[in-house]
């Protein structure tokens, strides 16, 4: 599912709200931080976001503006295993966790979102389970209407687009990364 995607697997960003990608990936496959942060929340359930992570990022670069530093989160979602604790200081490619299916999933995969310091809560979901009924939707209909989209706009950015702006081993100095943690 890409970045504001819907249900339908017709490949198009903005044509859902689904705040997020969806990587379908092998069960047990190693999952890396993005950058070095800390870890501000490291969740088992069994619905929702199941096995889930939450890293803070300092100072990076906005993906609008690289002079702009800002506060991300970045959020890795399904997991089967947790290698870290809330308050772990990591690394960029340091391993943190396996993929799995763990939540309301439907296949092992790893959904991978960033939100902005503008985000009410980590990983934001830009509707509730009563927000959907009312509007007269499941779940997976209300993704697909693009419900929330609005406000997941505003709050999320698109993660592979981030990685592809920042990445690339020649496009910045690792210092730069750094958080202050």
């Amino acid at each position: 599912v890409p970045y504001m995607g819907n249900y339908k697997f017709d490949g198009k960003e903005y044509g859902g709200s689904h705040p997020a990608v969806d990587i379908k990936l092998p069960l047990g496959t190693p999952l890396y931080s993005i950058g070095n942060g800390t870890v501000i929340k490291a969740t088992k359930q069994s619905s929702g976001f199941g096995n889930h992570i939450v890293v803070m990022h300092n100072n990076f670069p906005s993906l609008e503006n690289s002079n702009k530093k800002e506060t991300l989160y970045a959020s890795y979602s399904h997991m089967d295993r947790l290698d870290v604790k809330v308050g772990d200081v990591v690394k960029k490619g340091e391993q943190i966790g396996l993929i799995g299916n763990t939540g309301t999933s439907t296949t092992p995969h790893l959904h991978f979102q960033i939100d902005n310091e503008d985000a009410p809560w980590s990983p934001y979901w830009p509707f509730t389970w009563s927000e959907a009924q009312d509007a007269g939707y499941d779940f997976y209909g209300a993704v697909n209407a693009g419900l929330g989209q609005s406000k997941a706009k505003k709050v999320t950015i698109n993660p592979m687009k981030y990685i592809q702006t920042y990445m690339d081993a020649g496009s910045f100095d690792e210092k730069d990364f750094d958080s202050d943690n």
